[in-house]
């Protein structure tokens, strides 16, 4: 068993609150706005009418707008409470863009505001729908001119948030993910409208699945479209309507936009909950809040790095054009690390090492350099292989930072909280409110971050990555501390 999550603010809440109609499915939530406010998982994090609301799952960040104002809240935050960005917002559509990015209501707007959070200015960007109404789009280019940033503090002490990757759940939320294909039936009226009629959108859940357009129209007030969901070629459905396939193309549509596709193949649009299975679509509808989005708890959550790189061993062979992937590494008996690193060597810059060394250890190791040359790399590569053939190697979990590194890592092995000062650096790790481990290293000022690793066991050790300046280049250097509790990979 891995050790317990740690939860912050949010999650506590949820846990707290857990209402009947809160997400059943447990490491997601269901983030909503309407009339009674903002709330997530069922839990209202903020009262009162929102205007609409948009989420970027990579930076746990819901923007929204209430009053006239552009609202965001970190979900990361111990107690999650909204920040004011702008004022004088205009209702309807709206984009963030930069470190942070997201979009509202944009799928059938013209011209709306747009947020770049890096320059701390507001600027417009443009939907399907513009140049259609010219008079619309001179005014809210004038709105736009009115708008007034106020969180420059706030959106500045973000620029080196860390972002995390995320592909649980994808939305249909932009007109150009419809393609050009075969219409539904010979008479909908589709000639007028900013999609063709039979374009088509995969729907996600399913290969199988599309959203058909069955309607297109514009007229002074704007352009709409109506969707169908086809299963194969030959069967349809409503996408908010409760009802078996059908052989026949249903005289009503539902909408194209909005969709956020959950796990179980379950959906949501507008306030319609819905599930899509072989028998046909189920839908109940939750009155009063607009789904915007589903998000993945804990938030924040950091993926190892060898998920990412999709390696998970046992190690057998170095990359060749990329010899640190899949490291550092553990051997399953629990005898020894392999540690990936970096030396400069004065006039032939740098060589890839691989340490190798007892478990819990950085000292007496056996020190292998990749060198500077095909042929010395070459020699190098064969003889760490054999070396790691010896055991079963596999991926340590491990977390890489930019510059600079974040304050906090959130794991499913616990929260890194990290601190670097200029002659020293400190990494904690806790989980469940316990602190499992604590140390503090002298440093060289300069000192960069790289990297923290769990090598599992019983003893458990963290292995931390330091980049330590040697001219105007860096050299690695390995830190280790021990756990207070054991690990299973």
């Amino acid at each position: 068993m891995k050790m317990a999550i740690v939860v912050g603010g949010l999650m506590a809440l949820l846990v707290a609150a857990a209402p009947a109609h809160a997400d059943p499915e447990v490491g997601t939530a269901l983030v909503e706005f309407g009339a009674g406010g903002l709330r997530v998982g069922g839990v209202v994090m903020v009262k009162g009418a929102i205007g609409g609301a948009t989420l970027d799952r990579s930076q746990d960040l819901i923007w929204f707008t209430q009053k006239k104002t552009l609202f965001v809240l970190d979900l990361r935050a111990a107690t999650p409470r909204p920040v004011a960005i702008a004022k004088n917002m205009p209702t309807g559509a709206f984009s963030v863009s930069g470190f942070s990015g997201a979009t509202y209501g944009a799928d059938q707007a013209g011209v709306y505001p747009r947020l770049e959070v890096d320059k701390l200015a507001i600027d417009t960007a443009t939907g399907p729908v513009v140049g259609h109404f010219p008079t619309i789009d001179a005014r809210a280019r004038k709105a736009a001119r009115a708008i007034k940033v106020v969180g420059a503090s706030w959106l500045k002490a973000q620029r080196a948030r860390p972002r995390r990757e995320t592909d649980l759940y994808w939305q249909t939320t932009r007109s150009d993910y419809y393609q050009r294909s075969e219409a539904p039936s010979g008479d909908e009226p589709c000639t007028s409208g900013e999609l063709d009629c039979g374009a088509t959108a995969s729907f996600g859940l399913q290969d199988a699945i599309k959203l058909v357009v069955a309607t297109s129209t514009c007229d002074k007030v704007g352009c709409q479209a109506r969707c169908l969901l086809r299963l194969g070629d030959q069967r349809w459905a409503v996408p908010t309507t409760t009802a078996a396939w059908q052989t026949t193309v249903p005289s009503e549509a539902g909408p194209c936009f909005g969709f956020a596709l959950g796990p179980h193949n379950r959906y949501v649009v507008g306030d319609a909950r819905c599930t899509v299975a072989v028998a046909g679509v189920t839908c109940e509808t939750d009155l009063g809040w607009t789904a915007a989005a589903w998000i993945d708890l804990p938030v924040g959550y950091a993926r190892p790095q060898n998920e990412i790189d999709q390696v998970y061993g046992p190690l057998t062979d170095i990359d060749r054009a990329s010899p640190r992937l899949g490291l550092p590494a553990f051997s399953e008996d629990g005898a020894k690390v392999v540690l990936p690193g970096v030396r400069q060597d004065p006039g032939q810059g740098a060589a890839t090492t691989f340490v190798i060394t007892d478990r819990g250890s950085v000292d007496d190791a056996w020190l292998q350099t990749l060198g500077h040359d095909a042929d010395a790399a070459m020699n190098g590569e064969f003889t760490t292989e054999a070396w790691l053939r010896q055991r079963t190697f596999r991926p340590m979990p491990s977390w890489t930072f930019g510059t600079p590194a974040p304050r906090t890592v959130i794991t499913d092995w616990g929260t890194f909280t990290l601190a670097l000062t200029a002659s020293a650096v400190t990494v904690t790790l806790t989980s469940a409110g316990t602190e499992l481990g604590k140390q503090s290293w002298a440093i060289r000022a300069g000192t960069k971050l790289h990297r923290v690793a769990i090598a599992p066991g019983d003893p458990a050790f963290v292995y931390v990555q330091l980049d330590v300046p040697n001219g105007k280049e860096f050299d690695t250097q390995w830190v280790v501390m021990p756990l207070a509790a054991p690990v299973e990979p």
